[in-house]
């Protein structure tokens, strides 16, 4: 690659392409998780929510209802089913 002029512009094009791919492979990948997670909880009789709380209490162990509904907070706060343990 060359430094500057045209080997610098495809670069930054090519990056910019590979970025584009990237996000809607990712919103994709989004989109596909949440579905198998409404499948998946529908299969065993409840609703999304029930199951992403489900799985939370696996993943950190127990805790009171109140503890968990901060970590929903917290989790919908992030805009993702991101979690951290509260004390």
């Amino acid at each position: 690659m060359t430094e500057g002029g045209a080997g610098a512009a495809g670069s930054s094009a090519e990056r910019q392409r590979m970025e584009g791919e990237f996000l809607l492979a990712m919103r994709r990948n989004g989109s596909i998780m949440q579905l198998l997670g409404q499948v998946s909880a529908e299969r065993i009789g409840i609703n999304a929510t029930d199951l992403n709380c489900l799985n939370i209490v696996a993943l950190t162990g127990p805790m009171t209802a109140g503890e968990l509904a901060r970590t929903i907070w917290q989790a919908a706060a992030a805009g993702a089913w991101v979690w951290t343990t509260t004390t």
